[in-house]
């Protein structure tokens, strides 16, 4: 049964994020919040005094501890390790030792989205330019220097599609001139 308001979490997620989300969750049950509002409101009051730390909103709180799909059928983004710092701290937790199994929950979290579309944000690209698991990336340690992949990874085609649309106009602007009126 859900408690808190916490919708139940889903069943088949990667051994990894069922294994820190449940953790998550027992802190956030056990803890002094009442709703996810509640620890939005903590992280803003904590932050004034810690500044390192990131304001999360109660949605990003939500993705953090009920993980799932969207009705479409794409997988909604895990939250950034800072999100997930600031969520321990308003519940007095140290942050060190969930840090390594968070990033690991975030690159299970990505590698078992089913299809060729993958949230940008798990993704990295290599200077070799292939895409790798940020989590995987960031742990290498190794000074593989890494670019975040973007949603819009080839810009030519939409850069196309603006100058095709311009000269389309243009042309537009010529004709209706051309006119007799």
């Amino acid at each position: 049964m859900p408690r808190k308001g916490l919708d139940p979490v889903r069943e088949g997620l990667p051994a990894a994020v069922a294994e820190i989300v449940g953790e998550l969750r027992e802190i956030y049950t056990d803890g002094p919040y009442q709703r996810l509002r509640q620890v939005e409101d903590a992280i803003v009051a904590v932050r004034a005094g810690r500044p390192e730390l990131v304001t999360v909103s109660s949605a990003t709180c939500s993705r953090m501890l009920s993980p799932r799909r969207t009705s479409g059928g794409a997988r909604t983004a895990l939250p950034r390790w800072p999100s997930v710092v600031s969520f321990l701290v308003v519940h007095g937790r140290d942050p060190a030792p969930y840090e390594q199994r968070w990033e690991a929950a975030r690159v299970a979290w990505a590698a078992d989205e089913p299809g060729p579309l993958r949230d940008a944000d798990s993704l990295v690209e290599g200077t070799d330019g292939t895409d790798i698991a940020a989590g995987a990336a960031d742990d290498a340690g190794d000074g593989t220097e890494v670019r975040r992949v973007s949603a819009f990874r080839h810009p030519y085609p939409a850069a196309t599609a603006v100058v095709a649309a311009l000269v389309l106009v243009g042309i537009g602007i010529v004709i209706g001139r051309a006119l007799p009126r």
